[in-house]
């Protein structure tokens, strides 16, 4: 038998020895969980790296394939049209249809080659050949340039070939009643392939793992075909201007003088004009119709010709020399004295001393101050609320509302001062006159401070 100490000893230690047991237990199980918990992440992690790369592979079957539907239509553009018209259009009626189509077709037969060969490799680099087939093309891709700034004119191009030459409109007729498939729109396809690779690149680049160098080079490859895209845009923009430029000034006999390099056409509006205090006999004495172009640094006012789709110029006017004002508001100066381009500080005339606006109060925000009350109905001689620096010295002119007669302007009409004197001119109506009179005073503005800033220029390097 035992005491009563040592059967409690006994059961003390049968007890810590459970505890201690079941420590030792359980240890085990929380291994296993985590063991678990880990098989489980690494296998939702092969999961999506296995769902990444059938993605990826998706996204270079796509660009494979589109690509050779690609380079079948350069091909066949090329054997149907561009061979057979050679013979019958001259080389240069043959490039304004075609631009530089025949080389592009040579550039994406080789870039086809090149991803034919990286698909093979994708278990192995998981794209990284596709990327790098696209970033070794993308030097050459510059081609597009060319091709999409002359494609604005590929429409007038193919009519002009087909009224000035029979067999190329025969031919052009045969090739596309037998493929079903016109011309132009063809033609679109280079356009349209150049907007769709960064689609392609952005779905490679989401495909592939993040932080990998498949990833890093996509989005490299991707912002420069997308900078390729912006630039193409531009140039578009700017042959599209160009043209439209050329287009404007060829309608006017004897203006092909102003067709230079850099000179744009801004505005084209037909206005109504009359000089009040000339003659009424004289062509600016009676309300006309003309034709204004406003180029980059000239007013053309023009006058149609009877029987014509030409005009005739009536003023060639400097934009820094201009002063314009909204309706029922006139310039305080009139008759004033002009020297080396400008009205001089101070000058008069029969309406009283000429003042400017300081250079921190816009032309445009002076007239459309005034613009307001005078649109509201303030009757002749209520005095009109003007910014304080419009009463210093500065660069910009002074306005106040001034009916004639008593009788308001209608809302469509605005002022334009050239050299002292003012001519009375008409929109198609007030929300036109707004724009155009906005529009002009902003190019006045930058014209004069050019102007100024020339002058300031010359002066210091004559001192």
């Amino acid at each position: 038998g035992f005491s009563s100490d040592e059967k409690s000893a006994r059961t003390s230690n049968c007890s810590d020895s459970g505890r201690h047991t079941g420590r030792k237990d359980n240890r085990p199980l929380h291994q296993v969980a985590e063991v678990l918990s880990l098989q489980s992440e690494a296998l939702a992690q092969l999961m999506n790296e296995a769902s990444a790369a059938l993605e990826l592979r998706e996204c270079l079957n796509e660009l494979i394939a589109t690509e050779a539907n690609y380079v079948t239509d350069l091909k066949e553009v090329t054997h149907v049209f561009v061979e057979p018209l050679r013979a019958v259009l001259p080389a240069n009626k043959l490039y304004a249809i075609f631009s530089n189509l025949v080389q592009l077709k040579e550039l994406h037969i080789g870039f086809h080659q090149d991803l034919v060969k990286a698909q093979k490799e994708i278990d192995n680099d998981y794209g990284l050949s596709a990327v790098t087939a696209f970033a070794k093309m993308m030097p050459y891709f510059k081609m597009y340039t060319a091709y999409c700034s002359n494609y604005p004119n590929v429409a007038s191009a193919l009519s002009g070939a087909r009224e000035e030459f029979a067999d190329a409109a025969t031919l052009l007729d045969q090739a596309e009643s037998s493929h079903g498939v016109s011309l132009q729109a063809l033609l679109f396809r280079p356009v349209q392939r150049l907007c769709i690779y960064p689609l392609l690149l952005q779905k490679m680049s989401r495909s592939s793992a993040e932080g990998s160098e498949v990833r890093e080079k996509c989005e490299l490859v991707f912002h420069s075909m997308q900078e390729l895209n912006v630039e193409v845009n531009e140039t578009i923009r700017r042959v599209e201007a160009n043209l439209r430029t050329m287009t404007a000034l060829m309608s006017v006999e004897n203006m092909e003088c102003l067709v230079e390099a850099g000179r744009q056409l801004h505005v084209e509006v037909n206005v109504d004009m009359k000089c009040p205090t000339a003659n009424a006999l004289s062509s600016w004495g009676k309300r006309r119709s003309y034709k204004w172009y406003i180029l980059s640094d000239y007013l053309l006012i023009c006058k149609p010709r009877k029987g014509g789709d030409t005009f005739v110029k009536r003023a060639l006017w400097p934009l820094a020399d201009l002063l314009v004002a909204p309706a029922n508001v006139s310039f305080i100066g009139m008759r004033l004295k002009w020297k080396d381009g400008r009205v001089e500080e101070g000058s008069t005339s029969s309406f009283g001393a000429v003042s400017h606006s300081s250079g921190s109060t816009s032309h445009t925000e002076s007239w459309r101050r005034v613009t307001k009350s005078s649109v509201s109905g303030r009757s002749e001689g209520t005095s009109v609320d003007q910014p304080q620096d419009s009463l210093r010295s500065g660069e910009h002119p002074v306005y106040t509302t001034q009916h004639r007669g008593g009788k308001p302007d209608k809302p469509e009409v605005f002022r334009l001062c050239f050299e002292g004197v003012e001519y009375k001119c008409w929109a198609n109506s007030q929300a036109e006159m707004l724009t155009l009179v906005d529009q002009l005073s902003n190019f006045i503005t930058s014209h004069q401070h050019m102007r100024e800033d020339i002058q300031k220029r010359v002066a210091a390097t004559a001192g």
